[in-house]
């Protein structure tokens, strides 16, 4: 993209913040094929993104069965598909998050849609957008719409910005045509579903987030990538190569959530230079916070997805929660006593559950409550999150300095402190952990604390996991539970 002097991002709703062409799409093409059997998709597709008239006049020409366009929008409205709709499942978040982070950088930040000023109201009720935005304009304030460039002179004057200063999120041909005729700055959310042309655009994102790479602040690094590992490298590597009156000076800033997400936090380290992944600055706060408080409301919210695997978070495989009378939820994690979750909701009950017990014969130690630990993360992070017992060795040390700095000083606030260990665990971990920690090769620079871990399973006959009960908290970590994990 050429460098250019940028004031304001103006956002198109349908298709950037919420997901919802492609179910209008198919509401519409029940419509038309009740009309005409014939019509396809690709005939409708034109439809995206048109002003009402524009696209129901491509609808009157896909039927072609006599009816005018008002005919057949009017009678396709009685059906109020709209309100079958729920925003909130079609909703990308990342779109509240850039937008935030936008206005944290200074920049005015607008919605620009062809979609009727109701339906914009309600959708930005129910997504929570509303108070994200400067302004927000309707395209049935207009004679045309887009691709007609008015919508996008007026949301520009109206800020007070120059057409030029303006950048602009789009995803349909015309919606782009629009942008670009304004003379603004275009970026296209890649779609392919609906054989859009966006090659007038000047660059192509493939998530919102994305924009940030090109919209800098005054004192952040921004860092994208197809996961944290990734980040990790590629931004350490860099990082180190910074001249060090620079790395005090800069606030460092980090796209952890890459998919769907653009959740941008600020980072820490560790005393040697690598990203802190035990922070809980690694978390987004901000939406637990929210989800806290909508749940406690009686709201409805969507629970992320993590894969472990990919190293991202997955906004499109989460799943809706509403706490109905008289139930709970379980906010679990490492970090939830700190006073940034926990803090801000002192209704919550504090529960702190950890394997704490060293296991003894007689007054000699045989096996240490942190080698309990140790284990049972090397054998869920190889089970269940691709992680090689290798990269678990690695970061243990980073893990233990984690729980000292991030954990223990919150623990002692715990309403209930529970030990989760279990007097077979060691026993059944020994047909899991013992073959993966004996392959670690002998360079491994852990090798000796290793080998003292492995000598200790010898004081222990091993015990057939299948004789654990499915129930059983050793089950989250071995597999084979009974639990549905979401």
């Amino acid at each position: 993209m050429e460098h250019k002097k940028i004031s304001a991002v103006i956002f198109d709703m349908d298709g950037v913040i919420v997901d919802s062409e492609f179910v209008y799409m198919d509401y519409l093409l029940e419509f038309a094929r009740k009309k005409n059997p014939e019509v396809t998709m690709d005939q409708l597709n034109p439809m995206v993104g048109l002003s009402r008239k524009d696209s129901w006049t491509v609808m009157k020409n896909a039927v072609d069965n006599g009816q005018t366009w008002e005919e057949l929008r009017d009678e396709f409205a009685v059906l109020d598909i709209y309100s079958q709709v729920d925003y909130k499942r079609i909703f990308r978040p990342e779109a509240y998050t850039t937008a935030m982070e936008l206005k944290k950088r200074g920049y005015k930040v607008a919605l620009a849609s062809s979609t009727g000023p109701k339906l914009i109201a309600r959708i930005m009720e129910e997504t929570g957008m509303r108070p994200v935005f400067d302004l927000i304009v309707s395209g049935g304030q207009f004679k045309q719409s887009k691709p007609n460039p008015e919508i996008y002179h007026y949301t520009a004057k109206t800020l007070g910005i120059p057409e030029e200063e303006c950048f602009v999120v789009e995803d349909s041909t015309v919606g782009i045509q629009a942008g670009k005729a304004a003379g603004m700055t275009v970026a296209a959310l890649e779609d392919d579903r609906f054989g859009f042309d966006q090659s007038q655009a000047d660059i192509q994102i493939r998530q919102i987030s994305e924009i940030l790479k090109f919209l800098p602040g005054t004192e952040n690094i921004v860092l994208c990538g197809a996961s944290s590992y990734e980040q990790k490298y590629y931004f350490n590597q860099d990082f180190k190569a910074l001249p060090e009156h620079i790395k005090k000076e800069l606030q460092i800033m980090c796209v952890l959530f890459t998919e769907d997400i653009g959740g941008v936090l600020t980072m820490e380290f560790t005393p040697e230079g690598e990203l802190d992944f035990e922070s809980p600055l690694c978390l987004d706060m901000e939406l637990l916070d929210r989800h806290f408080a909508a749940l406690s409301r009686g709201e409805e919210i969507l629970i992320p997805k993590y894969e472990f695997v990919r190293q991202m978070r997955n906004d499109s495989r989460g799943t809706p929660l509403r706490l109905g009378k008289n139930e709970i939820v379980v906010f679990e994690g490492i970090h939830a006593l700190n006073d940034s979750i926990a803090g801000r909701h002192p209704e919550a009950a504090k529960l702190y559950i950890s394997a704490r017990s060293n296991i003894n014969e007689g007054s000699v130690l045989r096996f240490k409550g942190t080698w309990m630990r140790l284990t049972r993360l090397a054998v869920r992070d190889y089970n269940f999150r691709g992680t090689g017992v290798e990269d678990t060795l690695d970061m243990w040390a980073n893990v233990r300095r984690g729980e000292k700095l991030y954990i223990s000083p919150f623990k002692n606030k715990a309403d209930i402190i529970f030990d989760s260990s279990l007097p077979y665990e060691v026993s059944v971990m020994k047909h899991y952990a013992l073959p993966l920690l004996e392959a670690v090769p002998e360079d491994n620079v852990r090798r000796g604390e290793l080998l003292e871990l492995i000598d200790a399973f010898q004081f222990f006959q091993p015990i057939d996991p299948e004789l654990v009960d499915k129930g059983s908290l050793l089950r989250e970590f071995i597999g084979g539970g009974s639990y549905h994990y979401v």
